[in-house]
């Protein structure tokens, strides 16, 4: 019964086997045929029903994988691909990745390659493209292949490959044979290779996808190759077919063939009308144009588009520029931009030219800063030794060496040169007079007694030399070398020219100041008197005075009294400044003659008509010292007395009440005289006039028999020890005979012992002045100084104003102004010298000025201004100072009233800043216009170097303002090339970087406001 069971269950197995087996075998050709149908869907390119019938085959026959799954696997992916779908790059990856060893590979990636360059990932596509074995890709799809290799080669930059591969197609049947006709041509173009380019492309005009861009390219060879008539036959088509950007090239280039052409008039309509369409870079040819049609005005805005480049095209429009503006008569703009176009290396004949004419132009007009025009010019005929204009341009330098006046510059380059012909020797002699005359003008002899010399060296022209000779013996004078003095002077009269010498009358009178200096009086009476017979009526009448008190003093020396008289009273006649002085000098020479009623009324009557006079004081002191000497006591008395009361300071205060004392003892007055020599004891202790006055007491004591008296008077009421009295006045008069013996050392010495064993003696006062005028002559200047000091703070004496003086000096000198400055406060309230007076207050005026006191340096200016015997330079010194001081009190049109007086001073550095300071205040008050005339005028005659500086960056500013940053710039380049001094230099490096920055700035606003991108037509050559 078992058995029977195993059997029935083993025969149903084996029944469900063989169904199963007819099942599987029908169910796998079924789904053959599905992939049979999947492949036909896609080689009918019905390639979305063909991906997902390959898709469904997959799924049927999972797990299984046999050749026809991975078939199926690599022609879904390949769909996806030619979908476009977004999975495409993914399913090639991942068959590439599954099967790495497919038949499929090869064309794997092709297609990936495919996929990465309809993405344009021309890179990637390159790199999978290279892993394709072209010998095994299938059959229709090399053209596309080698098409897309090439293309892939040629937007990665490997133009030579490409065109391997654009070649093999190019002149084929397939459908990529004219894209890579199109590309190779292209290349070609790229190449500059035209002539084979142009027939590529003329093969493409019949071509409905390239006929539309080729005949741009065909345009623009022709334009290359110079084929200008045919450019011009195509134009007007091409440019009535074309978008606007495409126009306006076309448009363009005509234009440039009608400027080669010369046709300007047309050449311009066509640069205008592509301008109109899109922003071209035409700027210079249609300023040329303009230029070439002399339509100046119009010219300038294009020319000016280049003036911030630095290339060949901006040296020529900077040229043509300054040429227009020439034209226009703007020979200012047009010098600044020869020397821009100068300055570039591009076009050395334009470099030349350019030169040539910055330098003519610098000569005609002036006022180039530093003597550029004649750096320029020697630096012209250095670059240029063989330029035809040589003779010219040595002419001119040579007028330009003379003319300027920045001589201390001038000189430096005139004395580079090797060799100079006559005329430049003729400059030469003239600049260095002149800047030696600068420097004497500032004071500085030294210097300027070594270019008067140089002058005389040179000898190239006799008046120059004769104004040489004078001006040096001028400059040795003032040096107080008197003997050098005479000798230059006297060669000056032997010159030949000296006759016609503008100093000719001044030489005279130094002459016999040089010759009464030296005691040479009867000579210098011959020279003043010289002086006076050929002055004109624009001699100035204080000089004509002056040289008469000269003579008089002449004749006075020499004891010819009433030749003296005479020429004191041509003075007194011509009521001069000095005619109190010629008042005094003709008393004395009747004090000489004995006519002492004479000398009284003579003194009288000076008092009466200059009661002011620095003079009054001595004139009332010589009066009661004439009635003393006339026995006259009384008169003598009221005299002294009237003298104390009114000048109780002045230095001969104490002589007046020795002499008063005297007269009370001579006419029994004792208690009077002792009242009054007291006086001299008392307040001025240590003086000659303080050791009489002791003696005539000790008199007055003895005759009334009270020695005890006197002694006791002397030890309680006077600094004196009578014990000592012989051993001081020994040890001074030995001290005093070094002093004056010259012996300086043995006198400091004995001065300093006498000082040390008598600090209060008889003589202290005295003694104190002599050792500092021995220190003072040793060039010891700071041991004089507290010895000076010590004098001043005693009594008057006739040491107090050289103590005063020289502590002042010593002071200013050691830039001590503060200490200067009391002093020399001290100085101007008891100096009776007017040369004293004098000093005093230019040195207050100076140290309060350097102390930052501006209101009391006005104050200090007026008071030197008002003074009569004031020089010409110290006039100058003082208006400066006051006209600065108000500027800097922020008075500014009281400072510019002021400043204007100074704009032809000799002194260059005041000259610069009053004509700067007037400039400035224009600028300020916004009026550009005064401001540019007054800096034109300030230029055209530079004075200092640095005021003109300043007074070019200024200029600068109102070039800018004006929107003329070209000269702005050039200004301040000239500063930055020339002008000596790291300040400026600095400032003006400063603004024209901002000047820079601020164009750079509109130029990039301007560029992004105006700029349009010009959109290239996309050729499809991806033909699928």
């Amino acid at each position: 019964m078992q058995n029977t069971k195993f059997h029935i269950v083993a025969l149903c197995a084996i029944l469900l086997a063989q169904v199963a087996v007819g099942q599987s075998s029908q169910s796998l050709d079924a789904q053959r045929a599905e992939f049979r149908r999947a492949k036909d869907l896609f080689e009918k390119e019905k390639y979305s029903s063909a991906q997902h019938a390959f898709e469904k085959y997959i799924d049927s026959r999972k797990p299984q994988d046999d050749g026809e799954v991975e078939s199926a696997y690599f022609y879904s992916a390949v769909c996806a691909q030619l979908l476009t779908n977004d999975d495409a790059r993914v399913k090639l990856e991942d068959f590439i990745r599954r099967y790495p060893q497919s038949a499929h590979i090869n064309m794997a990636h092709l297609f990936l390659g495919n996929y990465y360059y309809s993405a344009r990932d021309y890179k990637q596509a390159l790199a999978e493209y290279r892993l394709v074995d072209d010998s095994q890709i299938e059959y229709g799809y090399r053209s596309e292949y080698e098409f897309k290799m090439g293309y892939c080669l040629f937007q990665n930059g490997d133009t030579k490959n490409a065109k391997s591969y654009f070649a093999r197609l190019m002149n084929g049947k397939s459908k990529y044979a004219n894209s890579a006709l199109y590309y190779y041509a292209h290349i070609q173009y790229e190449e500059e290779n035209y002539d084979l380019a142009l027939s590529n492309f003329q093969k493409l005009q019949s071509d409905k996808k390239f006929a539309k861009i080729v005949p741009y390219y065909i345009a623009q060879i022709y334009y290359f190759l110079d084929k200008d008539d045919e450019l011009i036959k195509m134009a007007p088509e091409l440019i009535e077919k074309s978008s606007d950007a495409r126009k306006a090239e076309i448009q363009q280039m005509v234009g440039e063939v009608c400027y080669r052409k010369g046709e300007y008039a047309e050449a311009l309509k066509y640069y205008k009308l592509a301008n109109d369409v899109a922003q071209q870079n035409n700027y210079y040819q249609m300023g040329f144009c303009h230029y070439q049609l002399k339509q100046y005005e119009k010219a300038v805005p294009y020319f000016e588009h280049y003036t911030t480049e630095n290339d060949s095209v901006a040296q020529n429009a900077l040229y043509h520029l300054a040429d227009v503006y020439l034209k226009m008569g703007k020979k200012n703009e047009a010098r600044s931009l020869f020397r821009q176009s100068a300055d570039m290396q591009f076009n050395e004949k334009i470099k030349e030219d350019a030169l040539y004419n910055y330098a003519k132009l610098s000569c005609e007009i002036g006022g180039a800063p530093y003597n550029e025009s004649i750096l320029m010019l020697q630096n012209y005929l250095k670059q240029y030794p063989n330029t035809p204009h040589k003779d010219e341009i040595s002419e001119i330098l040579t007028s330009l060496y003379f003319s300027t006046r920045n001589y201390r510059n001038a000189l430096e380059l005139i004395e580079k040169l090797p060799n100079k012909t006559h005329s430049l020797n003729q400059a030469y002699q003239r600049i260095a007079l002149n800047r030696g005359i600068e420097l004497f003008n500032e004071n500085n002899l030294t210097d300027a007694i070594a270019l008067f010399t140089k002058a005389i060296n040179i000898n190239a022209l006799a008046k120059t030399t004769s104004d040489a000779y004078y001006l040096r013996g001028e400059s040795h004078y003032r040096k107080k070398q008197y003997n050098t003095a005479k000798k230059d002077l006297d060669k000056f009269f032997v010159t030949s020219a000296a006759d016609k010498s503008d100093y000719y009358k001044q030489a005279a009178y130094t002459l016999g100041y040089a010759n009464y200096k030296l005691k040479n009086y009867s000579t210098s009476i011959d020279n003043m008197k010289s002086f006076i017979n050929v002055a004109d009526k624009s001699a100035d009448k204080r000089q004509i005075d002056d040289a008469n008190n000269r003579i008089g003093d002449g004749f006075y020396v020499q004891k010819q009294f009433d030749n003296a008289i005479t020429y004191y009273n041509k003075v007194i006649n011509n009521r001069g400044v000095d005619a109190d002085y010629a008042y005094y000098q003709k008393a004395m020479s009747y004090s000489a003659l004995c006519k002492y009623d004479e000398k009284i009324n003579t003194l009288k009557t000076l008092l009466k008509s200059y009661p002011g006079s620095d003079l009054a004081p001595s004139a009332s002191f010589e009066i009661a010292s004439t009635y003393l000497l006339n026995d006259d006591n009384e008169n003598a008395l009221t005299a002294y007395q009237s003298f104390l009361a009114n000048y109780p300071k002045s230095a001969y205060a104490k002589e007046a009440l020795l002499k008063t004392g005297i007269i009370y003892y001579n006419t029994q007055r004792e208690t009077e005289a002792l009242a009054t020599l007291d006086q001299v004891l008392k307040n001025y202790p240590g003086t000659a006039e303080s050791r009489d006055a002791l003696l005539v007491v000790k008199n007055i004591y003895s005759d009334q028999g009270r020695i005890n008296d006197y002694i006791d008077y002397v030890q309680n009421s006077t600094n004196v020890v009578i014990s000592n009295a012989s051993q001081d006045s020994m040890t001074f008069i030995a001290a005093e005979n070094f002093y004056f013996g010259d012996e300086k050392e043995k006198a400091i010495t004995g001065l300093q012992n006498y000082l040390k064993r008598f600090p209060r003696g008889l003589f202290a006062l005295t003694a104190h002045y002599y050792l500092a005028d021995c220190y003072d002559r040793s060039d010891k200047a700071n041991e004089a100084l507290p010895h000076y000091e010590y004098v001043a703070k005693q009594a008057k004496s006739q040491y107090t104003e050289t103590a005063l003086l020289r502590s002042a000096q010593i002071s200013y000198n050691e830039k001590k102004y503060d200490e200067s400055n009391k002093f020399f406060g001290q100085l101007a309230k008891t100096a009776e010298s007017g040369s004293n007076i004098q000093q005093a207050k230019i040195g207050l005026l100076r140290t309060y000025f350097l102390l930052g006191d501006y209101e009391n340096t006005v104050k200090a200016a007026n008071a030197v201004l008002s003074y009569e015997k004031i020089t010409a330079q110290e006039t100058e010194e003082a208006t400066y100072y006051k006209a600065r001081s108000l500027y800097n009190l922020k008075r500014y049109d009281e400072a510019i009233a002021v400043y204007r007086t100074l704009q032809s001073a000799d002194n260059g550095d005041y000259a610069g800043e009053a004509n700067y300071r007037e400039a400035e205040l224009y600028f300020n008050n916004k009026d550009f216009v005064s401001a540019e005339n007054a800096i034109e005028e300030a230029t055209s005659n530079p004075r200092s170097d640095y005021w003109s500086a300043k007074t070019f960056i200024l200029w600068a500013e109102i070039f800018y303002i004006n929107g003329n940053t070209l000269q702005a710039k050039q200004t301040l380049q000239s500063i930055i090339d020339n002008y000596d001094g790291d300040d400026l230099v600095q400032e003006a490096t400063q603004r024209r970087n901002e000047i820079i920055q601020d164009e750079n700035a509109i130029k990039a606003q301007a560029e992004a406001d105006s700029k349009a991108e010009k959109e290239l037509e996309e050729i499809n050559v991806d033909e699928n």
